[in-house]
């Protein structure tokens, strides 16, 4: 037998690889049953990362591929004496790695888990060399380790990234690495140690490089295991591995100025599910463990971005692809790993308000962001798919973009996003905000602190359709999103993409459809009237009402109504005494708009008030602008009721709207108009319609002759459209005409002849 290189105290070191290390730790032992049935707590708790070169110098390089060692110990239950059993046996350890260090098992062979006891007699395993990612060594009662165990990459199971194990005397241990919550680091789970182990603590290494023939030395021939002697070193190894050398771990890649902190869990026997913890930041020289060197690290991130429409002023999807080169060479960093993403869409590109139609939300306490638990979101709050490759697993990413829930997420704000990143064994929840410009609807997403974990690519795809999330310019034109990328490493790039719309550029003419009348043509009868202007898509908005003409002897009974004081109808709450009517509106690109009122939501009104702006009544119209998830307030309209002094013929026109957020707060004025933008989401009016349907309020006219509802119109860009609706009413002949004409000569002394009495004259119309 040819000597090999020494193991844990009696040589020098056994090294464990922080990515599937401290977990494996854990697995690794068990003791007789211990005296005390106080909770477990670790002894020593210690590691190193270190060049498996030469002197095995620390390894503080970001991104670079060391050897991880990670060794632990309990309490003994009599440390006066040599040889002493632990305090309690282990029964699990939870090893914590720090986020950005990974550990990539596409790198090496796979070993199938019928033959971890296929050597001799059962006491080892018989899995190819290429398959090996390190060893582990069982630190027995006296902390001796004289016997070393290879750890092997297995075939994964379906729901889990990766799996390690390691066959130590007929005693396998299985260690699964997972992602956590919160920071997204790699924990490492023992799961239940087995009692046939008797240890008061172990030592690991797994191997950045694995296939280094400086490993060759600790590859055991013929599935032995290694045997380590204090003072000569360890034997029975000697094994080359054949393949390409492809990096196994690679550290983080930031640099901070923090040490890397790994933390460990662990639970006894007598005291199962009560857990001791313990950390370490240090070397066992006491060197924190702090990354240097991040200018070394490779990032060129690419960014695509495509809409699923092509043409102005429709609903539209979007892709998002951003790819980000990675490397595998053995004698480089790795890449540094994406940390912030600030994108923002081409202006014109807004949300879109069809978008509303059957939308959901997610609450915080559904996506439950501090948990690895399956979120319990409304299928109504997706808003598209994510497609991503990562050279960590075998198999593609994939997951969901939610929609949160508006004031209910981690930035308190109208709109924010998550992306639902699902592989096998792996979720992670990631938040996002989405800014709009007020004035604009430009679009900015923002997602910081991402995790610290590679992928080459990752495809963001926002549905398209009828009711698709955003809506396309209103114009014609290449486009371009701005794209802000940083690393953990601290570089960072300026990115931009083209987009291109290219259909439905013809000029965007104004000629809205305006239809009006009585719901019950019958002159003189009390009847709703309504009245409604729409448009089609990719035609000018409307910006205002100028002007109504109602025809003469369409009147309604003012004394029937409480009249709203001036104050309550500038807010938009007025009572419902004085309410005559209500209001529908549509919003949004292509065929199928939002309806405002929904269901379920608060209702729309047009309430009679006082005098206003010289006339002696007004009407103050309100549209709660609540959609979908969404509240952004509401619109009130003032509209001055004028009344001809000779024909009593009613004339309105809209002659300020003001807006008011979802605190009741006076968030925008438009004197003229309409808004056509609120909280930075664009309108896109497409019909409005009035209805004036209090019972008994309104009268028709008794004149059967034909005449018209007339308006003017005008549009965001300045055009403006005359509109006039045929008004008749019939059944003229079945009025009834007894009217009775009374007169009187009044004063005293006044009535006889000669003298100058006051006439009264009273026509009545029964």
């Amino acid at each position: 037998m040819s000597r090999q290189r020494a193991v844990g105290p009696v040589a020098g070191r056994v090294r464990l690889a922080l990515l599937a290390a401290v977990a494996a730790l854990a697995a690794l032992a068990v003791a007789p049953a211990a005296s005390s049935a106080a909770a477990l707590e670790f002894e020593t708790i210690t590691g190193a990362y270190q060049d498996p070169h030469g002197s095995g110098d620390p390894v503080r390089q970001a991104g670079a591929h060391p050897d991880v060692t990670f060794r632990f110990t309990v309490p003994p239950d009599n440390p006066d004496v040599p040889v002493s059993y632990p305090i309690d046996q282990p029964h699990r350890l939870i090893a914590g790695m720090p986020p950005g260090l990974v550990g990539n098992p596409q790198a090496v062979a796979t070993c199938p888990e019928s033959l971890l006891k296929a050597g001799p007699n059962g006491n080892s395993a018989l899995c190819p060399a290429e398959s090996q990612v390190g060893v582990a060594a069982i630190i027995s009662p006296g902390g001796s380790m004289t016997t070393v165990a290879p750890v092997y990459n297995l075939q994964r199971p379906a729901d889990a990234p990766a799996l390690f194990a390691f066959n130590y005397l007929s005693v396998v241990t299985k260690l699964q690495p997972s992602v956590r919550a919160g920071d997204f680091g790699i924990d490492i789970d023992s799961g239940t140690i087995s009692q046939g182990l008797v240890m008061i603590g172990a030592e690991v290494t797994l191997w950045g490089v694995p296939f280094d023939p400086s490993h060759d030395a600790m590859r055991p021939v013929g599935g032995n295991l290694l045997t380590c002697i204090p003072g000569f070193g360890c034997f029975g190894g000697g094994q080359a591995a054949s393949g390409v050398p492809r990096p196994f771990l690679s550290l983080p890649t930031e640099c901070s100025g923090e040490p890397l902190v790994t933390t460990g869990l662990i639970d006894g026997w007598r005291t199962i599910g009560e857990f001791g913890s313990a950390s370490f930041d240090t070397d066992s020289d006491g060197q924190p463990f702090v990354l240097t060197g991040c200018d070394e690290l490779a990032f060129d991130p690419e960014v695509t971005v495509a809409a699923t429409a092509t043409a102005t002023d429709a609903p539209s999807g979007l892709d998002v692809e951003l790819r980000v080169p990675q490397t595998d060479a053995v004698n480089l960093p790795a890449a540094a790993h994406v940390k912030d993403v600030r994108m923002t869409l081409p202006e014109g590109f807004t949300v879109s308000p069809s978008s509303a139609v059957g939308l959901g939300a997610c609450s915080s306490a559904q996506i439950d962001l501090g948990s690895n638990a399956e979120p319990a979101c409304p299928q109504s709050s997706k808003l598209g798919t994510i497609a991503g490759q990562t050279p960590l697993l075998d198999e593609q990413l994939t997951g969901d973009v939610i929609l949160a829930t508006p004031d209910d997420n981690p930035f308190d704000s109208l709109i924010a996003l998550y992306l639902v990143v699902r592989g096998p064994g792996v979720l992670m929840k990631i938040p996002g905000e989405v800014e709009a410009d007020p004035t604009t609807g430009r679009l900015t997403a923002t997602f910081e602190n991402n995790p610290q974990l590679p992928f080459s690519s990752l495809r963001v795809r926002f549905d398209g359709g009828e009711n698709a999330s955003l809506a396309s310019p209103l114009a014609c034109g290449r486009y371009e999103t701005a794209a802000g990328i940083s690393s953990w490493s601290g570089k960072a790039r300026d990115l931009t993409s083209p987009l291109v719309v290219s259909e439905g550029c013809g000029p965007r003419g104004f000629d809205p459809g305006f239809v009006a009348g009585s719901a019950n043509p019958v002159a003189g009868g009390s009847s709703a009237f309504s009245l409604a202007i729409s448009r089609p898509d990719r035609t000018a908005e409307l910006s205002t009402l100028e002007s109504l003409k109602l025809p003469e002897g369409l009147l309604g009974y003012v004394s029937k109504v409480d009249v709203c004081a001036d104050a309550q109808a500038d807010a938009g709450t007025c009572g419902a005494g004085s309410r005559i009517g209500h209001v529908q509106v549509a919003a949004g690109p292509g065929g199928a708009p939002v309806w405002v009122p929904q269901e379920g939501k608060a209702p729309t009104s047009v309430s009679l008030a006082g005098p206003y702006k010289g006339a002696p009544y007004s009407l103050s119209v309100v549209v709660p602008a609540q959609a979908g998830p969404f509240d952004l307030g509401r619109v009130v309209a003032r509209s001055p009721l004028h009344i001809d002094r000779v024909t009593a013929q009613l004339s309105t026109g809209i002659d300020v709207s003001r807006v008011f957020d979802r605190k009741g707060n006076l968030s925008q004025t438009v004197q003229g108009g309409m808004p056509t933008i609120v909280e930075g989401i664009p309108l896109r009016l497409r019909e409005l319609r009035v209805v004036v349907d209090r019972d008994g309020f309104t009268v028709n006219p008794t004149s059967c002759e034909a005449t018209s509802v007339d308006a003017t119109l005008k549009s965001v860009d300045g055009q403006s459209s005359d509109g006039s609706s045929r008004f008749q009413v019939g059944e003229c002949a079945s009025l009834g005409f007894a009217p009775k004409l009374g007169m009187r000569l009044l004063g005293k002394r006044q009535t006889s002849t000669g003298k100058h009495p006051a006439l009264r004259t009273v026509l009545t119309q029964p």
